[in-house]
């Protein structure tokens, strides 16, 4: 499920989310993300006061959660949309950078285990991580939010 977050009514963004989307407040949005009911969070920029400080709020709320930012104001999002008719594209791409970063996670998970003696898992981890990261389109941006940290420890940039 989709979430957006606005404090402003955004009906062009709404009609391209998919239907059962809900939309939050910025205030709201670090618990709803939590909740563990959405897999993508979008955050309209322009309909947020402070949009940089509530992705960062939803990511330390709900670090799995792919996030993605549509409208002009630059976000550390997973992926961005310039208007509603790139956030279907966008929302894909942040959901595919969200399941690569899950695979690499799980495959530290796995390495810690081998590190103690179990080593069942190591290989196929490895390699689901691979093929995931393959997958990813061959951007800029997609490669930077892969690699982001889903720890909450990750160093802010400078514009936000």
């Amino acid at each position: 499920m989709t979430l957006l977050v606005a404090d402003a009514d955004r009906p062009a963004i709404v009609d391209a989310l998919p239907s059962g989307a809900a939309t939050v407040p910025a205030d709201d949005a670090p618990a709803a993300a939590a909740s563990g009911d959405h897999e993508v969070v979008v955050v309209a920029t322009e309909a947020v006061l402070a949009p940089g400080d509530v992705v960062e709020a939803v990511r330390i709320a709900a670090p799995h959660v792919a996030v993605v930012a549509v409208g002009d104001v630059v976000v550390n999002a997973d992926a961005t949309a310039a208007d509603a008719d790139e956030l279907p594209g966008a929302c894909e791409r942040a959901r595919r950078v969200a399941a690569y970063r899950d695979s690499v996670s799980e495959l530290y998970a796995a390495c810690r285990e081998h590190a103690l003696g179990d080593d069942r898992d190591v290989r196929e981890r490895r390699r689901e991580a691979d093929a995931l990261f393959e997958e990813l389109p061959e951007d800029d941006e997609t490669f930077a939010a892969a690699l982001r940290s889903t720890d909450g420890d990750a160093p802010e940039d400078d514009d936000g």
